[in-house]
C-alpha cells in the first residue's frame, strides 16, 4: 500500500513514512487514518518508519520508565508503543496486537527488551527496533526469555507460549 510513496526514501534509511501524519494518526489528530486492511508489506514499511523516527536512547538506572508514543528519543518500549498506536489508528483489531515483554541475549548478557506481536493471516510477526525486517516469533534473531505478554483483549500478563 504505501511501497510506491516511501520505496526512494527507503533506501537511503530516512523515515519512510511521513513523520507527522504517523504521529497525527497515533494520536487521533488526524482524519483518514484507517485502512481496509494491513499487509506484511505495511507492517514492514511502518516497522522500518519507526524505527528511523526515533533515536535509540537507553533508560539510565535509577530513572523512572517512562512508555511514549512517538518521542524523539526513546527504548524499546516507546517503539513498540508507537507502532501500536498507528496500527490502532489504522483500524487494526487490539486482539490481534499483543505487547511482549522478555529478556535477549545480546553483547554477552541478558537485556530486557519489549516489542510488539502482531497476530496476521499467514501467522504472527514481531516488530523490533533492534530490526527493520518483522520475523516470526521461532525465527527470533537473538535468544529470547518470555518474561509476560499482555494481550490488548485482557489486563493480565501471561508468559507466551514462544
Amino acid at each position: 500500500m504505501f511501497a510506491a510513496l516511501i520505496i526512494s526514501q527507503a533506501l537511503t534509511a530516512a523515515p519512510v513514512l511521513p513523520a507527522g501524519w504517523l504521529k497525527a494518526c497515533a494520536t487521533g489528530e488526524a482524519t483518514h487514518c484507517e485502512v481496509a486492511s494491513v499487509t506484511t508489506e505495511d507492517l514492514f514499511w511502518l516497522n522500518v518508519a519507526v524505527n528511523h523516527m526515533i533515536k535509540p536512547k537507553a533508560d539510565v538506572g535509577g530513572e523512572v520508565e517512562s512508555w511514549r508514543v512517538f518521542p524523539a528519543e526513546g527504548d524499546c518500549s516507546d517503539y513498540t508503543l508507537s507502532k501500536r498506536a498507528v496500527l490502532l489508528a489504522w483500524g487494526v483489531d487490539p486482539k490481534r496486537l499483543t505487547i511482549e515483554l522478555g529478556e535477549h541475549y545480546r553483547v554477552g548478557q541478558w537485556r530486557r527488551h519489549m516489542n510488539l506481536r502482531v497476530v496476521t493471516p499467514s501467522g504472527d510477526l514481531i516488530l523490533d527496533n533492534i530490526q527493520d525486517q518483522p520475523y516470526a516469533p521461532a525465527a527470533r534473531p537473538f535468544p529470547w526469555r518470555a518474561i509476560a505478554s499482555q494481550p490488548s483483549a485482557g489486563p493480565l500478563w501471561t508468559t507466551p507460549e514462544d
